[in-house]
């Protein structure tokens, strides 16, 4: 038996997918800062999607995985299932979302939908959570014809 698997069997199976989470947003984070076209890319995203916004606050994101768009919008609330950097204010399971009922302005999901297991249900709990008025903004990778 190896070191790498006898470490590996003290660990749940929690554990070890949060430590393989904690990975991938690390090598996200580091293609973030290597790659100035990715960052040109969301920047424009992220600010078609801040334009959709109600007034309403707070707004939460779902899934804020390596904490960029906590950057362009420091007055979020970010949040993903791991505490995967000092940018994560409230550690939830988009799944079993954690919000009462009636208290979100705005929630903000990128790159998260075609990630979860039951999609439908993180949408019934998101609109449950806003206010009135609120809304639920979404930005998810798409094949295009182009390429894009």
């Amino acid at each position: 038996m190896n070191e790498q698997s006898s470490a590996a069997e003290g660990l749940t199976r929690s554990e070890t997918q949060g430590a393989s989470y904690l990975e991938e947003i690390r090598q996200q984070r580091l293609a973030w800062e290597r790659k100035p076209v990715i960052r040109k890319l969301y920047r424009r995203w992220y600010e078609q999607c801040v334009a959709q916004l109600s007034a309403l606050r707070p707004v939460v994101e779902v899934g804020a995985g390596s904490g960029n768009f906590k950057e362009f919008f420091p007055s979020a609330i970010s949040s993903d299932v791991f505490k995967t950097g000092p940018w994560i204010d409230l550690v939830m399971d988009a799944e079993h979302l954690g919000l009462r009922e009636r208290a979100v302005g705005n929630i903000l999901v990128f790159d998260v939908i075609h990630h979860l297991h039951r999609p439908v249900n993180f949408l019934r709990r998101a609109v449950e959570a806003l206010k009135p008025g609120g809304r639920l903004v979404l930005c998810e990778p798409a094949a295009a014809p182009s390429g894009v």
